[in-house]
């Protein structure tokens, strides 16, 4: 075989490869978008909330939520709470906020009257008995916050208040 045939079956083997590279990339960029867009649309859960009432959260996308995993027990809780009830205004203006527990615990509402955060416009307190809420967030310890945006999609995933308060002045 003659040197310059060889070269082209060699930039024609490369030129494939190159090919058939591009077209898996291809498939499984469209395979995890439409997971997403999948997740995005069986996901929105309602939360049952201490009200006895549910709480459905697209009937609430005009702003973002701040979705906090919080225990009533938990001291780390209880600081953070005592930290967004000096803010709460300056919060409210931006963010939604929804307070979750495990188990419905009657001391939730109560510990965020205490420090005025709850009962407040925007600001809901639910339980998740099953845990699927816990479970698809994958939600391993209290406190936890996370940053829904407009359309449910986590974008912020913390677990103290801190960084998130810091922007709010009194």
């Amino acid at each position: 075989m003659n040197k310059n045939i060889r070269k082209q079956i060699s930039f024609g083997l490369v030129l494939l490869l190159l090919v058939i590279a591009l077209l898996l990339t291809v498939k499984i960029v469209s395979k995890v978008r439409a997971e997403n867009q999948e997740l995005q649309k069986e996901f929105v859960f309602d939360v049952q909330l201490y009200s006895s009432d549910t709480l459905n959260l697209r009937e609430y996308g005009d702003k973002p939520f701040i979705v906090y995993f919080a225990d009533p027990e938990c001291e780390a809780c209880k600081h953070e709470f005592s930290q967004l009830g000096k803010k709460i205004r300056h919060v409210l203006k931006q963010y939604n906020l929804l307070f979750i527990t495990e188990t419905k615990n009657e001391d939730m509402p109560g510990l965020l009257q205490a420090i005025n955060v709850y009962p407040e416009d925007g600001v809901f307190v639910g339980y998740d008995n099953c845990s699927e809420i816990y479970n698809y967030y994958k939600i391993a310890q209290v406190p936890t916050i996370l940053i829904l945006d407009e359309n449910f999609i986590p974008r912020k995933k913390v677990n103290t208040l801190s960084s998130l308060l810091n922007k709010y002045t009194e």
